[in-house]
């Protein structure tokens, strides 16, 4: 334990000097356990398993000090000057893992409709959205695209070690139904759909849940495919309804979907109904 410090640090591109605070104890049962969800299948990348490595080791490490892990394993990386690989590969679960286990944002009335859609409570369709953005962040960028599902499964292993009850991990299991990613095409289907600019993040985003949570496994990606998902499912179609998000007026967004003022604390999405 007191040669960690050494090993996993060093001098960054500036020359300061930047390595783990002392180890005080080590898990040796919670690091097997961690590092068994990025156990390689087949062929595999040494940096990418090094870098899944290091975060399981930080998290099954107790440490001087008050830093959390992320930012210990951040140290160890600008002492070390990994590749960016490397530093993606470990911190990339780390983050997906807090974006979990923050308070989702209150549901807004499209989310409300959706959730109706799919057949569950507004809360839980939250709660799904939330960890849909953070199974996002684990997506491989600089290393091979087949580690974009270690990475998920690394963040998951860690919201188990805090987080017991089960809602997160089954959230995870149904938004890992296979299907075709959403195209942003379908946002501006004419006679279909048609979205306005500050409502389509959100509404591909519930359009990537909703699919998933409904199994629905055929493509999106234009309107003659969008017009059969609401076929299938005339719900989802009536809360994609210009009804749901434009004024009286038929030409302005409800004050629910505006963006925030400058200076305020949230968003329009954020604001109890």
């Amino acid at each position: 334990l007191r040669l960690a410090s050494a090993l996993l640090g060093g001098q960054d591109g500036k020359g300061q000097a930047r390595m783990l605070s002392q180890v005080k104890s080590f898990n040796v049962d919670v690091f097997r356990e961690l590092a068994e969800t990025v156990k390689p299948q087949g062929t595999f990348d040494g940096v990418e398993l090094l870098g899944e490595l290091m975060a399981a080791a930080v998290a099954a490490a107790e440490f001087e000090g008050k830093e959390d892990a992320a930012s210990q394993l951040t140290k160890a990386c600008d002492g070390m000057c990994v590749s960016n690989a490397m530093r993606e590969a470990g911190l990339t679960p780390w983050r997906a893992y807090a974006a979990m286990m923050s308070e989702p944002p209150l549901p807004n009335s499209l989310d409300c409709r959706v959730a109706e859609a799919c057949g569950i409570s507004p809360a839980s369709l939250a709660r799904h959205a939330q960890v849909w953005d953070a199974m996002q962040i684990c997506n491989a960028r600089t290393g091979p695209e087949y580690s974009t599902e270690y990475r998920r499964n690394l963040a998951f292993a860690l919201v188990e070690l805090q987080h017991k009850d089960g809602e997160l991990q089954k959230c995870f299991k149904a938004l890992s139904f296979v299907r075709p990613p959403v195209r942003g095409t379908v946002l501006n289907a004419k006679g279909v759909l048609e979205v306005p600019n500050q409502l389509r993040r959100q509404v591909m985003q519930l359009f990537e849940v909703s699919t998933r949570l409904l199994q629905f496994d055929g493509p999106v990606e234009a309107g003659e495919n969008l017009q059969k998902l609401f076929d299938l499912h005339p719900k989802l179609r009536d809360a994609f309804s210009p009804s749901v998000w434009m004024a009286d007026d038929g030409k302005n967004l409800k004050p629910e979907f505006l963006p925030a003022k400058r200076g305020s604390d949230h968003a329009g999405k954020d604001e109890k109904k």
